[in-house]
């Protein structure tokens, strides 16, 4: 991938870890917070869940060869439908928490790029790069979107 940037006198660039601002962020710790108080939770069902499966499974092992037919056939559904509820249980606990970590997350996002954009006007920078994601946080007036001209280029190919 080829890159140009031509910078005048007056251009400046800044660049910020946002990672290492979120984590001195207070409302930022809050919702880390939260979210670990949440999968502790869900971890704990988790693991009763899983035991609840052992034990019926052992059961099953220690019984199997003096079961009927249809007894046997009926506990193992009944395995296989704890099993489902465990792998459902834990795809929705891993969903929730993912849910709760980007809703959580995001006023603070919001209050982090309202303080870079204020930043980098104070500083005078006209674009900042993101180092923990490399990506662009702010574009100043005199920065130069050679997107059109580069699709351009490419479609003329």
């Amino acid at each position: 991938m080829l890159c140009t940037l031509s910078l005048s006198a007056q251009q400046k660039i800044g660049y910020l870890n946002s990672d290492s601002v979120l984590l001195k962020m207070p409302e930022y710790q809050k919702v880390l917070q939260d979210v670990q108080t949440m999968e502790k939770k869900y971890n704990d069902e988790l693991t009763g869940l899983r035991n609840e499966f052992n034990q019926r499974f052992q059961r099953f092992i220690d019984e199997r060869a003096g079961l009927d037919q249809i007894i046997l056939e009926r506990r193992m559904r009944e395995i296989q439908d704890n099993e489902k509820k465990i792998v459902e249980f834990k795809q929705a606990a891993q969903d929730n928490l993912k849910e709760s970590y980007n809703k959580g997350k995001a006023p603070a996002l919001e209050r982090l790029q309202q303080a870079v954009s204020e930043a980098a006007v104070a500083e005078g920078v006209d674009l900042v790069i993101d180092t923990a994601t490399s990506s662009l946080l702010y574009i100043g007036p005199n920065v130069v979107d050679l997107t059109s001209a580069t699709l351009k280029l490419l479609n003329a190919k």
